[in-house]
């Protein structure tokens, strides 16, 4: 069933529920596509490896904070993922606390080759018919949400 936002007071005045159902269905639509490619992973554990490709070494940490999962749920992907042989983990010599760096392996690096054919896939089902501007203007809106948001976490 589609919502008629013009007809509910609270869809039709505030951002938040627009920005909570659209990602909702994002991720749906991201776990559908992967499950229909048999992968063993998820759009989540993706983007740690991508990351990982881009940004070599990193902790788990700095990890966390580009994608905001919290240390206990992005404890147990790392975990999955170095299970599975598409990561390593090591201590952190540098820090004298139990962090974790992690370095995505040739068998990773061979599975975000595989998963980025998913994601080019989700990226053009969500972006149909949305016009170069307008891709111009939801990435800047996007941002100042995330600043906004950046500047209230700061300030707790």
């Amino acid at each position: 069933m589609e919502i008629d936002f013009k007809s509910i007071d609270f869809f039709d005045k505030y951002i938040i529920p627009h920005i909570g159902i659209t990602t909702y269905k994002f991720r749906a639509k991201a776990a559908s596509l992967f499950k229909d490619k048999k992968t063993d992973i998820t759009i989540d554990h993706m983007i740690i490896l991508r990351l990982l490709t881009l940004y070599g070494e990193m902790n788990q940490q700095e990890i966390s904070e580009c994608i905001y999962k919290d240390k206990s749920n992005l404890s147990r992907m790392c975990e999955l993922l170095e299970s599975k042989g598409y990561v390593t983990r090591r201590p952190d010599i540098k820090s004298n606390r139990v962090v974790k760096v992690l370095k995505i392996t040739p068998k990773g690096e061979k599975k975000v080759e595989d998963a980025m054919e998913i994601a080019m896939k989700l990226n053009n089902i969500v972006s149909e018919g949305i016009t170069e501007e307008e891709f111009e203007v939801l990435k800047r809106v996007t941002k100042k949400i995330r600043d906004n948001l950046n500047k209230e976490i700061e300030a707790i």
